[in-house]
């Protein structure tokens, strides 16, 4: 159902604009990607991909909790490889470019251990370097302008205000400085050290 979708979606913005770029589907999971990519009729497609490595809000996957300690566990570095690896595999194999377009250490709604730390800066740009290695063309961090206390919890920018009213005085926050420090960083190649 997906990928009639998107081909019908695809062929309707190419009679309006031919060469626009088709990104899709903006999911963690190969099938996903993959029923994308072989959809008929998408183009030039980039593939998308999303990956938020403690995304476990709950208490059901103990090793994705949004803690410190498993933000430093090797464990959660080998799941960022798996995937992003398992995604940049297929997109090669698809001949399209890699992107992940939605990122950040965790998904959970509201403040959490993670969120405002030296963990989550250094996760962000080591992330953003690591995947860019492992063959992602773009990397795009989860964002809002949401408030900072209830918002999304590792929003790169946030709001001084509630829920109810969001405020007009917005900050940056340690993962968005780190987004800052990489950006500073000439084209290059990736060299192993």
């Amino acid at each position: 159902t997906y990928a009639k979708q998107l081909t019908a979606y695809s062929k309707a913005i190419h009679e309006r604009v031919p060469n626009l770029r088709i990104v899709a589907p903006g999911a963690y999971s190969a099938d996903w990607w993959n029923a994308a990519a072989e959809a008929p009729g998408t183009g030039s497609m980039a593939m998308a991909v999303h990956q938020y490595p403690l995304s476990e809000c709950g208490s059901q996957w103990e090793h994705q909790i949004p803690t410190v300690e498993n933000a430093v566990d090797p464990e959660t570095r080998e799941n960022v490889d798996r995937l992003v690896s398992q995604a940049a595999e297929d997109a090669d194999e698809h001949e399209l470019p890699l992107w992940i377009t939605e990122t950040s250490l965790s998904a959970c709604s509201g403040s959490n251990e993670i969120t405002e730390t030296l963990v989550a800066a250094v996760h962000q740009a080591e992330y953003s370097m690591r995947v860019q290695d492992l063959g992602v063309e773009r990397v795009a961090a989860h964002s809002s302008l949401a408030p900072c206390k209830g918002g999304a919890p590792m929003s790169v920018l946030c709001s001084d205000g509630t829920l109810a009213n969001p405020g007009e005085s917005f900050s940056v926050r340690a993962n968005g400085l780190a987004l800052a420090l990489i950006a500073s960083i000439p084209p290059g190649n990736m060299v192993q050290t």
